[in-house]
Formats: structure tokens, sequence, C-alpha cells
């Protein structure tokens, strides 16, 4: 659920610290302001040393910070002249040692009070910058966020804990987000400076967005379209997205850096992250060696808001890490190790270049995995029998599947590929130019194909068909029956695989591996060998033993027995 009780005013002895006051929680809300070139007669001049109207760059900050907030939320700012009464917010500024202060939103007898929403700006030299990401702006969004009714995190009987009581969840903090300072070179190495300084929010964060939607509904034709979400290559910033319809992608295209992308609302991503000393002093030039290294990691550095739905990813040429939401996904990992997991809905993963690992999420969608090159890793997840469609590309892949719907797809000369069968019970049979099966779990019978397959079993009573080809067929534990089919195949049978049974050996063509057993000659397997009723019998005693239907004892020679 969302966190939004700690920043509600009305709730900590406020009860109309809302401008739709008096009528329900949740009703739009309509606000005039005005910059105000005196201080107003309805207020104390004492209290305003040195008051000074803000300068054209203040103001066009406000209508920025204000645009913010009116984006997220039913709120909607209309500026006015500051002659009469002005607007019901008054902006202005005097001279105090901190950023700001604000005044609540407060009614008498159903209409505002003087004082209401009005806003103060310090004559402070950091607000002066008021480019996004730093101090001046983050100060105006967080008085606005005052001004509509939102408190300090930290104060009142409702708040945050601690570990997210900073500015990563909520403008209202005071706190900066965690890992969030950067340093600044100017000069030539010669002669520089540096300054290192925290990065801000330029707009409602989490926990922000969520409060004000709660006090005056989401604003649901804000980002309606078709949006990709994008940021210049190694992008410093804190951000949280607010979409309201449309079909919606990140893009991590141009991104180097890893980076860890969440489509699920009310969670982070971590954009461009820099987990090493190089990757975080990228700005800072080679000459300014006495420039500390910034603590910016980019981590947690998006979120999306609660309601908001993002159905597409990209990443880029990083490992990057993508996951999925509860509805359709497009994921696209771009070149690098990606690692993608679409969640629920019926997802389409693309891993394209590098060592990819994909899952299509544990859900009774059908979902598409394209691995793309390299050695990739395609886990359809537990679809419930639904028919996943998997395709590994060029290079050594991993499919993991559970349902004898899933399709696999690969095309001849693409790598050696394997197949973890997760199936309980039922019967799997390699798909075309897919080599190996291993069984897993209760998974109990797999087939081969045309190919020299390698099918390995587990620790329950398989049945295992090799097929065309020269197959090596491995029962593992349990009592097991094995074919090898076609061609000259390769049995493997070790101490603890039980009482296993070869149902079409051909002496002189295929041959028995052992191994555990003491047995290291053709004499001494020879003296374990009795004729039974349907075929020699080799007893390695200890509850291991080895059938070969139809074979006689005298049909064995030695060429047909590894010993290892």
């Amino acid at each position: 659920m969302p966190k939004f009780d700690p920043l509600l005013a009305y709730l900590d002895g406020q009860p109309t610290a809302r401008w739709n006051a008096p009528d329900e929680i949740g009703t739009p809300a309509s606000i005039t302001y005005s910059f105000t070139r005196a201080v107003p007669a309805y207020d104390d001049p004492a209290t305003h040393p040195g008051f000074t109207p803000l300068s054209g760059s203040m103001q066009a900050a406000v209508r920025t910070a204000l645009d913010s907030w009116a984006d997220v939320a039913n709120l909607t700012f209309t500026e006015v002249p500051d002659s009469g009464g002005g607007g019901e917010i008054r902006i202005g500024s005097h001279e105090m040692g901190y950023g700001g202060y604000s005044y609540y939103p407060a009614f008498e007898g159903g209409e505002p009070t003087d004082l209401a929403g009005d806003i103060y700006l310090g004559r402070y030299p950091e607000n002066a910058h008021t480019a996004p990401g730093q101090y001046g702006l983050e100060t105006i969004v967080h008085e606005i966020g005052h001004a509509i009714g939102l408190k300090h995190p930290f104060e009142g009987s409702h708040t945050l804990p601690a570990s997210e009581e900073d500015l990563g969840h909520t403008v209202m903090a005071y706190d900066p987000p965690k890992n969030s300072n950067v340093v600044s070179v100017t000069g030539t190495a010669a002669d520089y400076r540096y300054v290192s300084q925290p990065l801000y929010p330029s707009g409602p964060m989490l926990y922000d967005i969520a409060a004000a939607q709660f006090l005056y509904g989401a604003n649901m034709a804000h980002a309606t379209g078709n949006d990709s979400y994008a940021w210049a290559t190694h992008a410093r910033f804190f951000e949280t997205i607010w979409d309201a319809g449309g079909t919606d992608r990140i893009d991590t295209s141009n991104q180097t850096l890893d980076s860890v992308i969440d489509l699920r609302d009310g969670h982070y991503s971590s954009i461009a992250m820099r987990d090493s000393v190089a990757e975080k002093r990228l700005e800072i030039p080679a000459f300014a060696t006495e420039a500390p290294t910034p603590a910016y990691d980019g981590h947690n550095n998006l979120a999306i808001a609660f309601g908001a739905v993002i159905e597409n990813a990209t990443g880029g040429s990083g490992a990057d890490t993508i996951t999925g939401n509860a509805v359709a996904n497009s994921l696209d990992g771009g070149a690098g190790a990606d690692s993608l997991d679409g969640g629920a809905g019926a997802d389409t993963l693309i891993g394209r270049d590098g060592n990819d690992s994909l899952a299509g999420g544990d859900d009774s969608a059908i979902d598409r995995l394209l691995g793309g090159n390299g050695n990739d890793r395609l886990d359809g997840a537990s679809g419930h029998g639904e028919a996943d469609w998997l395709a590994g590309g060029a290079g050594d892949d991993l499919y993991v599947i559970d349902s004898a719907a899933d399709m696999v797809t690969e095309v001849a000369g693409q790598g050696t590929d394997t197949v973890h069968l997760r199936m309980p019970g039922g019967r799997y049979s390699l798909p075309a130019h897919v080599e190996n099966l291993v069984l897993e779990g209760t998974a109990q019978t797999g087939g081969g194909n045309e190919l020299a397959n390698v099918i390995t079993g587990n620790a329950a009573g398989n049945w295992l068909l090799g097929g065309a080809g020269a197959d090596t067929l491995d029962g593992g534990a349990g009592a097991d029956i094995l074919f090898g089919g076609e061609g000259a195949d390769l049995f493997v049978v070790a101490r603890g695989s039980g009482g296993d049974r070869i149902g079409d050996f051909a002496p002189g063509a295929d041959e028995i591996r052992l191994s555990g057993f003491g047995v290291s000659s053709f004499t001494q397997l020879l003296g374990r060998t009795s004729d039974g009723a349907s075929g020699a019998v080799i007893d390695f005693g200890g509850g291991d033993s080895l059938s070969l239907a139809g074979i006689a004892k005298s049909a064995l020679a030695a060429g047909d027995f590894v010993f290892a």
C-alpha cells in the first residue's frame, strides 16, 4: 500500500489542510496564485525582513514546480495578477537562513484564510540554483507541497520509518537521497575547482504523488499516449514516473552502464548504475586528482508511481536486469549479459547479444522468449500448462520447460543446447536441433531426436529414449528403463542407480559405462552376470543391478563395457 499517511497535514491537527475542503477528499481543486510585489496587507511586514519580489527566473521555476504537481494530481493552478486580493496562493521572498516556508491550506466559514497556501522563499544563495537536480527547484517543489496540504514525514503522529525518510521517497523530507552526492569540476589542469553537493529530485516523488492523488484524485489526462522514457547517457537524476495510459516504454538503449528496470508500480529502478570508482568519476577530468569521488551510484533513482502502468522496457549494452509487471510486457535486454523476468502476463522477452537469462513468469499466460546471440537461459516458468514459445538463437542455450505444451525452437548449427525438464510426470521429446535433455524434479520420461543426444535422468524411475543418433543415456538414481534407439549409443550406469534396464542393447555397437561398482575388468563383470528369464542380469550388490533385455550373457564382450 502507498505510504502517504505520514505526509497528510489534515491527519495531524489541520483538518482543513486541503484546497477541496469541505468537499470530499479526492475532489479536484482549482487554485489561483500570484507573485506578490509587496508584503500583503493581511500579513505582518516585520516577519518578512528584506522582502523582495521573485525574479523572472525564480517565477519560471515556480511555474515548472506547479506543473509537476498538476501533472500527477487533479490540481489546476491559474496565475493571476497580484492586484486587489491577488491569488489564493501568493509567492514572494525575503531574507532567511534557509530555503523557505509556506502555509497549509486553511478554511474558515467555507472560505480560504488570507495566509492559506502563501509561500515565501529565502533569499538564500542555493535557492538561485533552479536547474533540474538542484536545491532551488527542489525547495520550490517542497514548499508547494506544504501549500497543497503535505507535511514533513518526520513530524506529527504519523511518520515515515527512518529508512524511507529521504528525498528519494518524498520531497517533503529534508535528507538528500542515499548516495546522492555529485562532484562538478571547472577549470583546467593548471587551475581547477570542484564543487561537491547532493543531487535533488526535480518533482514529486513516489510518496508525494500518492499523497497528492489521495487528496485531489489522480490526473488521468497526463501522459495518455504511447510514451517513451529515456535519459541522456550516464544521466544522473532522481525521478518518479506518473503515466495515465497508452503503451509505454522505459528505454535505456543508449546506456552503457548496467541498469535494473522494474516495471511494477511502487517499485524502484536503477538506471545507469555506477558501482566502481571509475564509473562514479565519469564526469571528472583525469587531471582533477584532488576532486573527491562522488557518492552518487544511480541506485534507486527511478520510481514508478502507484497505479501507473508501464508496459515495456529496453535495456542497453550493460548487464541489465529487467522485471515485468502483471500486464503483457515486451522486455528487450539489448546487448550485454541480461536477466529478464516477465512476471505475470503474456510477455515477450528478447535477450539479443550476450549470455542472457530469460524467465517468463509464474502465471497462466503464454510467454515468448527470444534469446538472440550468446549462451542464454530461457525459462517459461510455471505456465500452468500453457504453451510458452522459447527460441534461444545462436549460442549454447539452456531451456527450462515445465509443460509439454512449451515450444522450443532452434536452428541447426547454432550451438549445443540443453532442455531441463521440470514437468511432473508425462513424456517429453527433444525438438529438432536441440542436443541435450536433463530431467529434474519428478519428470519421468524423456526422448531424444535425430541428433547425438545426451539424456540424463533424475532420482525417479525414468524412461529414457534416445531416438536416432549416437546417444548418451544416464538414468541417474531410480529404477530406469533405457532405450538407445538407432545409432551407437552409450549407457551410463553408476553406483546408486538402482535396478536399471536397457531395452535395446546392441552388443558390438552400443557401450555401457560403469562407475563406482568396484568392477575394473570384463572378467570381474562376468562373475556378477547371470542369465535371467528376460536376458542377462548384472548384480552389482547394494541394491544396484542392470538388466539387458533379450541379450544372453554369452553375447557380451569386453568391448561392450567401459570401466570408470
